[in-house]
């Protein structure tokens, strides 16, 4: 039963990444630790959170958070991780960054004329506009039992609401699942050799 319902879930985790195959995805590591080791996870307690703290995040949006949280549940049991209460191999976090940014409006009016002939005109541009924009980025973390990160996953995606609570949730998984996809880290491929 536990085989069917991992299988479930990857293939409606693959089924989402399908519909989100532009999610970006990147990851960092520390390539002396074995993460392959790494079984069973827990929660980083909220004692042991940087700024900006999953905990907190949750108090703000306790409805993301949730999601989130499921999806990374999910993700890990489909990939034969467990993430459990306690005495677990590692601890894994998550960090929300938001800031909003300017961007310039590419529509700018501008107007003018040409000269041909006898001729002539004149040109006038406005300065750009600008607007704001959110940007965001999800950053998973694994962390080991002294709190120190091993290895990081993160996707410039922006955890918002979409337009209903089932397109959130698929979303979310799809983002949550893209991130932890990398996993542990597949050993780097041979260096080319020098020609001589």
């Amino acid at each position: 039963m536990k085989h069917l319902i991992r299988t479930f879930w990857l293939m409606l985790t693959l089924f989402a990444l399908g519909g989100c195959s532009g999610i970006s995805v990147y990851q960092d590591y520390d390539p002396q630790v074995n993460l392959k080791a790494i079984k069973t996870l827990q929660w980083l307690p909220e004692s042991m959170q940087v700024s900006p703290k999953a905990a907190v995040f949750a108090q703000q949006h306790p409805l993301l958070a949730q999601r989130i949280e499921q999806a990374t549940a999910r993700s890990l049991n489909a990939q034969g991780l467990r993430l459990q209460s306690d005495n677990a191999n590692a601890y894994i976090t998550y960090h929300i960054e938001v800031k909003t940014v300017l961007r310039p409006d590419p529509l700018t009016p501008t107007f003018g004329f040409g000269a041909f002939s006898r001729h002539s005109g004149i040109m006038w541009q406005t300065p750009p506009q600008y607007y704001e924009e959110e940007e965001g980025r999800l950053i998973i973390d694994i962390l080991d039992i002294n709190g120190r990160v091993l290895w990081r996953g993160s996707s410039p995606a922006l955890i918002t609401e979409q337009a209903t609570p089932q397109q959130t949730t698929d979303y979310i998984q799809a983002v949550v699942s893209k991130i932890l996809a990398q996993f542990p880290p597949a050993p780097p491929s041979s260096q080319p050799k020098e020609s001589q």
